[in-house]
């Protein structure tokens, strides 16, 4: 597990999470932090890349202090896309934990919601596991013994439940959650000449029996506590009202292809949601 932060106090509760899934998945860790070459003054880095290794360091140490094997910390200077995948490669990291801003040029607004570019990077070029870690939020056992699963329900491989049950095992609860879209009920039902009330229905009925199956066979492995979700609506504000009722951190699979037809839903909900692990497809 590789976790990426520039200063130990504001980016404390991604270091807490990445040490949280090191203990549950029994991993080594590795703490970095990226700098900029191209933005900052040349005359600045050196007293930049000291103060950085001081809080990396300060990290690595809390790490090893919470008994989990550290297999290296480093600061990396130069083109940060760059030293990213040289980052990745080193450590040979299966999974990154990162702050949701980390990068930003500019502080985020409530209009934009802007995430830092190192983010960006790795949720849209990175075929890895990336965990995202809402600055200042606490991070606790029950926050990821409460797993939200997305599923849009066209998917060709479900890679995203494997992620959930392993974060929800042992004694954690899973929720399959499904939204479909208002927007097509509207589509099919102007297209078949039936009442919108019974496409959704059938589209429900349909999603629901998937869910079922899936449900089923994560009992089947161990895990008890499981709950389905099919809701009609704006997949946007159906998926953040669930979350907000549920609390806990939501598995979603990042491939391009899905976010698109969902009109980019998965991306505004990394931006919007505290902890947000995304999955690539395979």
């Amino acid at each position: 597990i590789m976790i990426i932060i520039s200063d130990f106090e504001k980016h404390n509760n991604a270091i807490l999470a990445g040490e949280f899934l090191a203990k549950k998945f029994n991993a080594e860790v590795s703490v970095i932090s990226l700098i900029d070459a191209v933005r900052e003054k040349p005359e600045d880095l050196p007293e930049l890349v000291e103060r950085t290794k001081n809080e990396i360091h300060r990290a690595a140490k809390h790490i090893v202090v919470e008994g989990i094997s550290l297999s290296g910390e480093a600061v990396k200077e130069g083109v940060i896309s760059e030293k990213l995948t040289e980052a990745i490669d080193e450590e040979k990291a299966e999974l990154v934990v990162v702050p949701k801003h980390y990068g930003e040029i500019l502080p985020p607004t409530e209009e934009e919601i802007r995430l830092g570019m190192v983010t960006e990077h790795l949720l849209w070029k990175v075929q890895l596991p990336v965990m995202i870690v809402e600055e200042g939020i606490e991070v606790s056992e029950e926050v990821f013994n409460n797993v939200v699963v997305l599923i849009k329900g066209t998917e060709k491989k479900l890679d995203n439940l494997g992620y959930g049950v392993a974060l929800a095992k042992p004694g954690g609860r899973i929720y399959l959650l499904s939204v479909i879209d208002a927007e097509e009920v509207q589509l099919r039902a102007e297209a078949s000449g039936k009442s919108m009330v019974d496409v959704a229905d059938e589209l429900k009925k349909s999603r629901e029996e998937l869910l079922a199956v899936a449900a089923k066979n994560i009992r089947n492995i161990g895990i008890k506590d499981v709950e389905i979700r099919v809701k009609v609506g704006s997949p946007i504000e159906e998926i953040l009202k669930e979350l907000k009722d549920i609390g806990g951190i939501i598995v979603i699979n990042k491939a391009a292809e899905e976010i698109d037809k969902l009109g980019r839903v998965a991306e505004y909900v990394v931006r919007k949601c505290n902890f947000v692990l995304l999955v690539p497809t395979r």
